[in-house]
This record gives C-alpha cells, structure tokens and sequence, in this order.
C-alpha cells in the first residue's frame, strides 16, 4: 500500500526499495529453554509434555480485538487435549478477550498478562507453536520475534504477514480469515512433531537471513551506494 502512494511522487520506481523490518540481536533459541519450560509448566499447572501454542498481543478495542476474535473462534474446535494456548498481553478489551477465549477452550487456555520484553523472548523460546490471526497488520513485530525463536507461526494471509510467514517454509498461512482453516493448520501442527522442528528451524534461518541486525546493515548500505553513484553520475552530467 505504501508503494503504491509513494510511487506517485517517484519518475523512476527503481529508487523505491523496499526495507524488510528487523530486529536489533540475533535471536536464538536459548540453552536454558528446557528449565524455563519447567518453570512456566509449575507455574501455569500445565504440562511440559503438551503442544504448547502461543499468542503475544496487546488486547485492544480495535483490530487486535478482531484477531482475538477469530483466534477464539479457531479454537473453539479444536479437541481439548495435547495442547495449552499461552496468551502474552493485556489491555482496555482484556476482560472481554479472557472471557471469550475461555468459553473456547475453557482450561486450556493461560493467561499470562503483560510481560517485559526478555520474559516476552523466554516464554516464545519455551512454546512450540505462535499462532495469531494477525488482522490487518503491516508486519506483527511479535510475529517476527517468534519466528527468530524458532517457532512455526500461523497467521492469515493479508496486510504484510505473507512478506514474514512463507507457506510450508516457516509457518502456514490461511487465506480469507478463516477459522476453519486456521483450526486445519494447528491440528496439524499439534499432531506433526516433524513439521514443527521443520518448519520452526527454517524460521530462524530466514529471519537470520532477512531480518537480522546484519542483513539490514548490508541492505541499508547497499542501498546508500546506489545514491552516492546515481548523485555522482548526476553531477558529472551536469557539469558536461
């Protein structure tokens, strides 16, 4: 969307490019995944041996509140079993999300309120699985950060999440806001060990490769090279 407007006050689009985001530090799975996991799993009185899915989002009134929407109607169907949803954030629509996703999914689901940014990273590295509808959002920073951990992540297939989440890559996409399809993919992951460990590792691969602190460096500097030789060649033109 914003290429399309910018593109209006460009002669020449090759000087539009566009800028993936990314983070500041590598993130990798933390060696001390296994404790926190063990901590969380007597905290939260769930157990470590479950697929554990998680949502990081701020409970809003407004579009969040419409993903949280659909994510409680996604689950709604899912069997009460082999699986927990741990949910990061909190917010004005906080009761109203708490009250829908545990008439969903009653027990299976934990709250854990708004956490600080590193216990944010440690509980994504203790999960298995990041789920979030991700309605109308450019990118989802928090999408981002959980494929830097290493999880598969499922999400619908609008705004900018397909430039982050590459089908059957790193995570799997549902188009047209579906549920039934959101709840497809998460059967699947829940029961396919294999394809979790499959497609979480190429989730650290390509944010690594894409949306690392390094690749933006490259690409940034790539990019200022071209404007020093295009301004250079402008100034030897108009000087001939």
């Amino acid at each position: 969307v914003d290429a399309r407007e910018l593109a209006l006050y460009l002669d020449d689009r090759s000087r539009l490019h566009f800028f993936p985001p990314f983070l500041t530090s590598d993130s990798v799975r933390s060696e001390g995944r296994d404790e926190t996991r063990r901590r969380l799993a007597d905290q939260l009185a769930v157990s470590s041996d479950a697929v554990w899915l998680v949502t990081v989002a701020m409970m809003r009134s407004d579009v969040k509140r419409d993903s949280y929407r659909l994510l409680a109607d996604t689950i709604a169907g899912l069997p009460c079993k082999d699986w927990r949803l741990l949910v990061v954030g909190s917010g004005e629509a906080a009761a109203e999300v708490r009250s829908e996703l545990r008439a969903a999914a009653g027990d299976n689901v934990r709250f854990l309120g708004e956490l600080p940014g590193a216990d944010v990273g440690a509980v994504l590295q203790a999960c298995d699985v990041f789920v979030w509808p991700a309605l109308r959002e450019a990118y989802g920073m928090a999408i981002l950060e959980a494929l830097a951990a290493g999880l598969p992540v499922i999400a619908c297939d609008e705004g900018g999440v397909g430039d982050l989440v590459r089908n059957e890559q790193n995570g799997l996409l549902a188009p047209r806001r579906s549920p039934r399809v959101l709840r497809q993919h998460l059967e699947r992951l829940i029961g396919d060990a294999g394809s979790r460990q499959r497609l979480g590792a190429r989730a650290a691969e390509l944010v690594s490769e894409r949306h690392s602190r390094r690749a933006a460096e490259i690409r940034l500097a790539t990019i200022l090279a071209r404007v020093d030789r295009d301004h250079c060649s402008s100034v030897r033109s108009a000087c001939n």
